[in-house]
């Protein structure tokens, strides 16, 4: 049987797990990055700490609600830019000045959302990483709990 993880040790571990996403931040080029270095964390410590285990499954299921998040605007991105771009296309013609306009609004409005849930994503885990220091159980406000 494993020592049992002392409890500042823990606390630090569970710290980590809320920002290990981050890491997809910085190595941007690479999708998912953020929700696979949080997913590897976890799985690595998990057996050692209930807390770690209990905070990691809250960190890992609050990154598979931002990533599904996330590509539901994507998604939606490509389905209404094109939908507008194809009917552009055919009542106005290739060159109307409408054209890109429009596009561009559609864009930029997924594009702000999209920002929006990344702000979200790190205020949130900023904040649970804070808890998590001091000890305390923190639940995302969002979050699909599918890791139980």
């Amino acid at each position: 049987m494993k020592k049992p993880m002392p409890e500042q040790e823990e606390r630090q571990w569970a710290t980590g797990v809320h920002l290990a996403h981050i890491a997809g931040y910085i190595i941007f080029f690479i999708p998912f990055f953020g929700l696979a270095a949080t997913f590897g964390l976890w799985y690595w410590r998990k057996e050692d700490s209930d807390f770690f285990n209990d905070q990691g499954k809250e960190a890992l299921n609050f990154q598979i609600t931002i990533s599904l998040a996330l590509l539901a605007i994507t998604f939606l991105t490509v389905i209404t830019t094109g939908m507008w771009s194809v009917g552009s296309l055919v009542i106005l013609g290739a060159n109307d000045y409408v054209y890109g306009t429009g596009l561009y609004q559609i864009a930029l409005m997924w594009n702000i959302l999209r920002y929006l849930v990344n702000l979200f994503n790190i205020v949130f885990s900023i904040i649970a990483a804070v808890q998590a220091s001091k000890g305390i159980r923190y639940r995302y406000p969002i979050n699909l709990r599918l890791v139980k």
